[in-house]
């Protein structure tokens, strides 16, 4: 392993972003500090804020990997798929799994809170934009007569109606009895567009 002033800042940068990922996926938002994550990089609290200026920018940099980690399974989801109501669905199965197998880290991008003089990075933003883009795309394709507003709007009904099914399902406020998590999901999309896990669009 390479001594502490072997590293370069940008080296730095990324060991401990990784460290900080890794005990956001193991014990969740609350886990992480600054503590704990310079001493496991093997530097003081002191050099971490060298590159950090507070808590929230290394949490910021860990869920925005976590956002481009979840754009990417999506994307790789979507291969093959040219039906725009199968592309939908396929993104909203993505985005529950997701959220069910590594809840600590999909929960830490909504459980962060900026101090109120804080504000994202442009970059952070960018990559919000850059999912809401994916279900945008097939919903075009999909409502062809509808104008760029009504688009926006109804990804965002979309993404909000998974992402709260999302929600009960992590914290188990689900009874298997009543239904899968799966099973919600496609009513869901069968509502909204008209999906049928069964054969596409009725």
């Amino acid at each position: 392993m390479a001594r502490r002033s072997d590293h370069t800042r940008e080296e730095l940068t990324a060991i401990v972003i990784d460290i900080a990922e890794l005990i956001v996926a193991s014990d969740g938002l609350a886990g992480l500090s600054a503590r704990k994550v310079a001493t496991e990089a093997g530097y003081t609290v002191g050099t971490l804020y060298l590159i950090f200026k507070n808590i929230d920018g290394l949490i910021t940099e860990v869920n925005l990997k976590t956002l481009k980690q979840l754009e990417g399974e999506i994307s790789q989801a979507l291969q093959g798929i040219s039906k725009p109501e199968k592309a939908i669905a396929m993104i909203a199965r993505t985005y529950l799994n997701y959220a069910t197998t590594r809840s600590k880290r999909w929960r830490a991008v909504f459980d962060h809170q900026l101090p109120a003089d804080d504000v994202f990075p442009e970059h952070y933003h960018q990559q919000v934009a850059q999912l809401f883009s994916l279900i945008e795309s097939p919903l075009k394709l999909l409502r062809p007569d509808e104008s760029q507003a009504a688009i926006i709007r109804e990804a965002r009904a979309i993404w909000a109606s998974v992402h709260g099914l999302a929600m009960l399902s992590v914290g188990e406020k689900l009874n298997p009895a009543d239904a899968e998590p799966i099973e919600i999901l496609d009513l869901i999309l069968n509502r909204i567009i008209g999906f049928d896990p069964q054969g596409g669009r009725k």
